[in-house]
């Protein structure tokens, strides 16, 4: 009994380590979802991650769906939710900063504001183009700063966030440049 039950595990897990993947691949594609949308387009899911405000103890939490069909015309919706001990009911601005570019948008909108624990999560969804979006995604290294109507909240890429954004770049970025 006890052989055929050895036997039964060093098989699983054989097959386990066989069939997987390289890190890279692996993580890159647990990040974003990718969908065909007729007449050669596809669209790309981005799914969340984290900057952070480490002097407030709040945190950016932000998405991304990439429509591509032919890079004139792309555009990119960014949906973004702040954590927060303030309930924030409008954004007038956000912009987003790396070494080399700058882009800001004026048209936000709030989707929802929901309370968790001590906190509030306030949703709010914008666009911009795909070329500024690839713009942004060619370096790690990210500001994001959200002009409310007194304060501006500013967020930064952790290590961890740096990351993902570089494997995003290797993985769909590429394919759409």
């Amino acid at each position: 009994m006890s052989k055929i039950f050895i036997s039964a595990a060093l098989v699983f897990l054989f097959i386990n380590c066989v069939s997987i993947k390289p890190t890279s691949i692996k993580q890159g594609k647990k990040l974003f979802e990718s969908f065909y949308i007729g007449d050669g387009g596809t669209q790309y899911f981005i799914k969340p991650f984290k900057l952070t405000n480490s002097v407030k103890n709040e945190d950016l939490i932000i998405d991304f769906t990439i429509r591509h069909i032919n890079k004139q015309s792309d555009t990119a919706i960014i949906n973004y939710s702040i954590l927060s001990i303030d309930l924030i009911k409008s954004v007038e601005s956000i912009e987003f900063l790396n070494k080399k570019k700058f882009f800001k948008t004026n048209q936000n909108k709030l989707l929802f504001n929901e309370r968790v624990n001590t906190k509030f999560i306030s949703r709010f969804s914008t666009k911009i183009s795909l070329t500024e979006l690839i713009d942004l995604f060619n370096e790690n290294s990210w500001d994001v700063k959200i002009h409310l109507e007194n304060k501006i909240n500013e967020y930064k890429a952790i290590n961890k966030t740096k990351k993902i954004i570089h494997l995003l770049r290797e993985n769909i970025f590429v394919l759409i440049q």
